[in-house]
């Protein structure tokens, strides 16, 4: 089941996604995946993007995952979580008025 019901939405999702994570690596439009620098493995590194795309995220399934730090840093989990910790309270906000399926 698709969480987002429309393109509209896609986009205005990636758009708030890259308001905080910058431009994304990979987009799989089919698969419904974008993957972006992990914010948590670049300020490991002392820098802003580590170029690498680690983050994964389902816009499908409303879930991410780093597959450098996920595992070690807890760096995966629910869309909302990611927005909460990265973003700040517009964009929450902008987020939870998206139109998601139930």
């Amino acid at each position: 089941m698709d969480l987002l019901t429309n393109e509209i939405e896609i986009s205005k999702l990636i758009d708030l996604l890259e308001s905080f994570l910058g431009e994304p690596r990979k987009h799989y439009k089919r698969k419904k995946q974008i993957s972006f620098d992990c914010p948590n493995c670049s300020a490991m590194k002392g820098i802003q993007y580590d170029k690498k795309g680690n983050l994964e995220i389902s816009y499908k399934d409303g879930v991410y995952n780093c597959w450098a730090c996920g595992e070690t840093d807890g760096t995966k989990g629910r869309l909302s979580f990611l927005v909460k910790q990265y973003g700040d309270k517009q964009i929450l906000s902008d987020f939870y008025k998206l139109n998601f399926k139930s």
